[in-house]
Formats: C-alpha cells, sequence, structure tokens
C-alpha cells in the first residue's frame, strides 16, 4: 500500500513539476538598458551620471532574477575631479500586478561599488546591499521602466547611502 502511495505522489510531482517548467520556459529572458543619475553622500561630488545594462529570467510572470551593471560618473566638477564607478548587481524582482499594463515591482539583491579611474578612491567603494521600487509600463513588445534603488555601500572607511534613479527600456 506504501509502494501504491509512493508511485502516486511521484507521478503527481512528476505532472506538477512538467507543467511548471513548461510555463516558465515559456516566459523568454529579457535585457534592460537605460540611463542613470545618482545622488550620494560621503563625496564632493554628490551628483552622478551613468548608464546600466541588466538581463533578468523570468521564473514565473511575478518573479524574476536578473543580473546587470553599471557605469557612473561624478564629473560635474570637471575632468581633472571627475570620479568612476562600476556598479554590478545581482537581483530578484518580484512584479506586483503582473498583468496590468503599468505593474509596479519590488526588487532586492546584492552588488558592488567599484572604483574604476578618475578622482575615485578605494576607500569609498565596496559591496552594496540594494533595494527598492520600479513602475514598469508594457507597451507592445517591449517595456520602458522607472526604478528607485537606494544602496548601502559598505566602504572602507565608513558606510555610504547611494540613491539611483533609473529610467530604460526592456526589449
Amino acid at each position: 500500500m506504501h509502494r501504491i502511495a509512493a508511485i502516486g505522489v511521484l507521478l503527481l510531482l512528476t505532472v506538477t513539476c512538467t507543467c511548471v517548467l513548461t510555463h516558465a520556459q515559456q516566459l523568454s529572458p529579457r535585457i534592460g538598458f537605460g540611463l542613470t543619475t545618482t545622488v550620494t553622500t560621503g563625496f564632493e561630488n554628490p551628483i552622478g551620471l551613468g548608464l546600466h545594462v541588466r538581463g533578468s529570467l523570468p521564473v514565473n510572470p511575478d518573479l524574476s532574477f536578473a543580473t546587470g551593471i553599471g557605469v557612473t560618473g561624478f564629473v560635474f566638477s570637471g575632468r581633472d575631479d571627475a570620479a568612476y564607478y562600476v556598479t554590478p548587481q545581482v537581483l530578484a524582482i518580484v512584479t506586483l500586478n503582473a498583468m496590468k499594463p503599468r505593474a509596479p515591482y519590488v526588487l532586492l539583491g546584492l552588488g558592488g561599488y567599484l572604483p574604476v579611474g578618475g578622482g575615485s578612491d578605494d576607500k569609498d567603494g565596496g559591496p552594496a546591499i540594494h533595494g527598492g521600487l520600479g513602475w514598469a509600463v508594457r507597451l507592445q513588445e517591449t517595456s520602458v521602466y522607472l526604478e528607485v534603488t537606494p544602496a548601502l555601500v559598505v566602504a572602507k572607511d565608513a558606510s555610504k547611502l547611494i540613491l539611483p534613479l533609473k529610467v530604460g527600456v526592456v526589449i
């Protein structure tokens, strides 16, 4: 009797997993890119401009895992005092009301805030914890998004808060 129950449970799990995997395979990976404006604390140059790109892999219509990278330049004090940072990220994205044309989403992840040149200093960079909110507007084949993703950067001397505002397109 236990053997029949075990076979029934395995058969049920197989059918369920096959249906979930088949549904997940219909969701294709997405790539987004856009512009970033970053406001930060603890720098002489508090406002930076940059570019970012992100690839995401949907698990289901509500949950995606993503990885991305951006470059931000704090250039408003001139070329001699400019500082540049690379911002890699690994994120989980939860979309709320995914079936609506305008969908809010929440994201949470880990990353880095790494100095790469100019007047940037190694002590200003470090690992970062990201969290934030975004809004995606679905068009025909693409989406446009706006997101605010505050991050806490654990630098060598002290922690710093960065506040990126991102706008872009997902294809």
